[in-house]
């Protein structure tokens, strides 16, 4: 999911509709913004969110059903307004088929 839920009014949903898509022992990759407070920024891109928190992704992926193997902040933009970018893994128990 690479920026995708920047454009997701409802994250939350969007990561529970991919974990549920997900064969057992499948891996979920999400790169998003981190919470930022560029209004301006959604606006232009048509972002539906100012980011996410790190605890809020890693939750939401949790409550999805998932086993969190990371969720950090992993890197910042070089140009203004240097966004934080937020990447989670995440995997389905069970075994792959």
């Amino acid at each position: 999911m690479l920026s995708s839920l920047s454009y997701s009014d409802r994250p939350a949903l969007s990561i529970a509709q991919a974990a549920r898509v997900l064969a057992p022992g499948g891996q979920l990759v999400a790169v998003t913004l981190h919470r930022h407070r560029h209004a301006a920024e959604v606006a232009r891109y048509d972002h539906k969110n100012l980011g996410l928190e790190v605890d809020e992704l890693a939750a939401m992926a949790q409550q999805s059903g998932l086993t969190v193997d990371l969720c950090a902040i992993t890197s910042r933009e070089r140009q203004p307004p240097q966004h934080q970018i937020l990447t989670l893994h995440a995997h389905k128990a069970g075994v792959p088929a």
